[in-house]
């Protein structure tokens, strides 16, 4: 119902086999892909971007004519251009448990949520229910997704410690046994929700006034933007910005 007359779809081999054929897409028709590159600064003159700083790495030169599309939390690219934003993100630990079952969640169910301050998680998922093809027919797994906010206690909870809390708690819910856990992994990303508070509009405003001056940058995704999206939303906002980049109004 969210999607109203619009198709709608999963990843067949999750989420990241999405990514993995535009990675083929972009490289089939002459683009690069530069992994483990970490932005150490941005260089200007005036409005005009003159330099991307890239840590232990070769500097990325610009001229007028150079377009950049930043999906970096929009906190951290005014950072770089010299101000200060008071935006908040909350971030998520995803933590990935192996089960020994075939399935976990009910029939017709693909994650449940709770709202409890005795769960550690706040919502559960199991993908297998999405896509069969994610795990083999003997066993599944889980995705426990933790919010938090950065240096906080979730943040700084070791990964052990963080796995014991998650095992306890997944047992109390009676979703599953002890000796079902194969193993785990995590995924923990800082900068996912975007935090509402008083007046945030106001700094928002600011925020994208200092940042809108400089011509050659656009911002996209949840962080560039500050508004949460889902994959379907992200596609769509890809789209609108290449048509605005082509215009001829651009």
């Amino acid at each position: 119902p969210f999607y109203n007359d619009e198709y709608t779809a999963v990843g067949k081999y999750g989420t990241g086999s999405i990514y993995e054929f535009l990675k083929s897409e972009i490289i089939k028709k002459g683009g690069t892909i530069h992994l483990n590159h970490e932005i150490d600064g941005i260089e200007q003159d005036g409005d005009e971007l003159t330099k991307i700083k890239i840590k232990e790495k070769k500097d990325q030169s610009l001229d007028k004519e150079s377009l950049i599309v930043s999906t970096l939390p929009i906190t951290l690219t005014a950072k770089f251009l010299g101000y200060k934003s008071k935006l908040k993100f909350r971030g998520i630990r995803s933590i990935y448990i192996s089960i020994n079952k075939n399935r976990v969640l009910p029939k017709k169910v693909n994650w449940l949520y709770y709202s409890s301050k005795d769960i550690i998680f706040n919502r559960i998922t199991e993908p297998k229910t999405l896509s069969p093809y994610v795990s083999d027919n003997k066993t599944t797994y889980l995705c426990a997704e933790i919010t938090y906010s950065k240096n906080d206690k979730i943040d700084q909870l070791s990964f052990d410690k963080i796995k014991k809390i998650i095992t306890k708690d997944l047992i109390k819910t009676k979703l599953i046994k002890q000796e079902e856990i194969i193993s785990f992994s995590e995924n923990k990303e800082d900068f996912v929700y975007p935090v509402q508070f008083t007046d945030y509009k106001y700094e928002l405003s600011k925020t994208n006034f200092f940042v809108s001056r400089y011509n050659q940058l656009f911002n996209l995704g949840t962080g560039g933007n500050f508004e949460y999206y889902d994959s379907q939303v992200l596609f769509h906002k890809s789209m609108d910005l290449v048509d605005i980049i082509n215009s001829k109004n651009y």
